[in-house]
């Protein structure tokens, strides 16, 4: 089972990659105002992570959520062990350690867990203001990097990093962002800061370079040889090198947008990026897949709810339109989620990424639609994950497990509490839910 962070799947393209011919994220072109190179030092190294761990939210700096057969406990699963806390906000697994990042009141505090047997390692408190719903942690060898954390003397914010074993500190950095990304094959960590994107060597907090945008970049993301993003609200998309921030490709996606009187279609959410495609999607409800060397539209895919590219009116509310979002590749499928916001309901199904065809849809309950466990918010770790053949949907209590191949439901899992999140790492299904964390491993 293909997966991506700088690269798992031994495509011509990921050879690249691993040969040090690119980064996972690079210094910002075309909607950029400059960048400057500013440390001396030798470049840095490359960070160890396993295609068994699950190092950040969405899995990988392409947001692929899937890892290898190994990696995941199959259809028949069995409680292993359970840790109990409450709002977690985000969920890591790499290298034998669970790291839970959780409100505590209105700061964020955090948390290890041993991965085989629940034992809790150690405890972090952090004074940083809690985001309000999402962050993005990630572990990159024995170093967990913690890209919002109070300064020492508790006035401001920075990026930390940590050792897993014990949360000591490493090194702190100004630039901090709470959807920061890690490079494990260039050893680096991209944060944004304001309208500049900064590159920081891993090993130590040094600032590598500098790039200033036009704008805010809303979205970014990378296979390890390309970088995507957009910055501001228009159709505009960049294609850069990784390597060196080259700009490869522009594309405009506005044609695609719909026009209206009540709304300003727009490119939304966060992209997906599979081998050679990246998978986008707007406002109104359009699923775009752009070639990952050129930029331009290989297809177009709509929502399966009637495709109405209008707002919805419920219960005396008004709704975005029912819409289509990428969510997981696997590298021979790319796993979608039609929302509809009215009823907060959503079907899975998957896609043939090369042709956009629609390759089996999972619809349930009496209205035939169901409910995820956190709508469409576009950063939250709650969407499905894919394990090998098993593709594991959270909805509001419950995991229910489904055959990759065919969308058959083959099991149910029955938590008790809110999901908040999901894992797969070193063979368990990791659940982060309302009351803690729930350890899902193979039934024997």
């Amino acid at each position: 089972m293909p997966s991506t962070d700088d690269a798992w799947t031994w495509t011509r393209r990921r050879v690249l990659t691993a040969c040090g011919a690119a980064v996972a994220v690079g210094g910002l072109a075309g909607y950029g105002l400059g960048a400057g190179v500013f440390a001396d030092s030798p470049e840095p190294t490359s960070l160890d992570v396993s295609p068994a761990d699950w190092p950040a939210p969405h899995r990988d700096a392409a947001h692929t959520r899937a890892v290898p057969v190994e990696a995941s406990p199959g259809f028949d699963v069995t409680e292993r062990w359970t840790a109990s806390f409450h709002e977690p906000i985000a969920l890591v697994a790499a290298n034998g350690v669970v790291i839970v990042v959780r409100k505590d009141g209105s700061v964020t505090s955090l948390a290890a867990y041993d991965l085989l047997t629940g034992e809790e390692r150690w405890q972090y408190r952090t004074m940083a203001t809690a985001p309000q719903r999402s962050i993005s942690p990630a572990i990159g060898g024995d170093t967990l990097f913690h890209p919002f954390d109070d300064v020492d003397d508790g006035d401001g914010v920075v990026t930390r990093a940590l050792a897993t074993a014990d949360a000591s500190h490493r090194w702190a950095a100004e630039p901090n962002h709470a959807h920061s990304l890690v490079s494990h094959n260039a050893g680096v960590l991209i944060v944004p800061d304001g309208d500049e994107l900064v590159a920081l060597d891993a090993h130590t907090g040094e600032e590598r370079w500098r790039s200033r945008l036009s704008d805010h970049p809303r979205s970014i993301a990378s296979d390890g040889d390309t970088i995507v993003t957009h910055a501001g609200t228009d159709g505009r998309l960049l294609g850069l090198d990784a390597a060196t921030g080259d700009q490869r490709w522009e594309a405009d996606v506005s044609d695609h947008f719909i026009e209206h009187e009540d709304f300003s279609d727009s490119i939304l959410g966060q992209f997906v990026v599979g081998d050679d495609r990246v998978f986008v999607h707007t406002w109104s409800g359009l699923l775009l897949a752009l070639d990952l060397d050129s930029g331009s539209v290989d297809w177009t895919a709509e929502s399966t709810e009637p495709f109405t590219p209008e707002l919805i009116a419920s219960d005396g509310e008004t709704y975005a339109p029912a819409r289509l979002r990428p969510v997981a590749f696997t590298g021979d499928e790319l796993l979608a989620v039609d929302d509809y916001s009215p009823d907060d309901t959503a079907s899975i199904c998957t896609i043939d990424p090369a042709s956009g065809d629609e390759l089996w849809a999972y619809d349930t309950s009496v209205d035939g639609s169901l409910e995820l466990a956190v709508g469409s918010e576009p950063a939250a770790d709650t969407d499905p994950a894919v394990g090998g053949d098993v593709v594991y949907v959270p909805t509001p209590d419950e995991l229910r497990l489904l055959d990759l191949e065919t969308g058959e439901e083959e099991s149910v899992v029955d938590l008790e509490s809110e999901i908040e999140a999901v894992a797969l790492a070193g063979g368990y299904c990791l659940v982060a839910t309302s009351a803690g964390i729930v350890a899902l491993e193979r039934s024997t």
